[in-house]
């Protein structure tokens, strides 16, 4: 479908691109690690052959799922922004008592805390993403090492494989807050 207005076509594209996952609580009873669902704000969507980019430098494949960062390197430049445009339940609200409404906050809810689901692993262990539970989170591997509830980001297609080298890689370095 053709517009004459960029903007009116950038909208558009990017609402029907949505998906219509809810950001219910998963079968936990509350205590999700990670829910998400893709939010519009900042974020390049590919459906069909159509295309809508805004200037935050992350996109959205829907063949691979999940957000790849483009534009930045670091906590903050690069894996931040795959929790902002992949976990809108935890950036708009803090299910699990996971908050991730800005950078600081999540960085303080993640780093050598203790997972909800799992107490004796924490959600990112610093230099060791084999034992954070925030990747068995987004790998679906939770269950199989005492977690609970539902694969992240929950209702939508898991992160892409750049994305999770990204978190993978950045866990691995130590989990600066750079």
């Amino acid at each position: 479908m053709t517009y004459r207005h960029p903007l009116l076509a950038t909208l558009l594209s990017t609402l029907l691109t949505l998906p219509l996952a809810a950001c219910a609580g998963d079968d936990s009873a509350g205590e999700s690690e990670s829910d998400a669902t893709s939010d519009s704000t900042g974020s390049t969507s590919t459906t069909g052959g159509s295309t809508s980019t805004s200037t935050s430098g992350s996109t959205t494949d829907e063949t691979t799922g999940g957000s790849t960062s483009g534009g930045g390197s670091g906590y903050a430049g690069a894996v931040y922004p795959i929790f902002s445009a992949n976990c809108s339940c935890h950036v708009a609200g803090s299910p699990g008592n996971l908050s991730l409404k800005d950078s600081l906050t999540a960085y303080a809810a993640l780093v050598g805390v203790p997972s909800s689901q799992n107490g004796a692993m924490d959600r990112v262990a610093a230099g060791d993403a084999a034992n954070s539970y925030l990747i068995h989170k987004l790998d679906g591997t939770h269950l199989d090492v005492g977690g609970s509830g539902v694969q992240m980001p929950q209702g939508v297609a898991p992160l892409s494989t750049a994305d999770m080298t990204t978190i993978t890689d950045w866990i691995e370095g130590g989990a600066p807050n750079d």
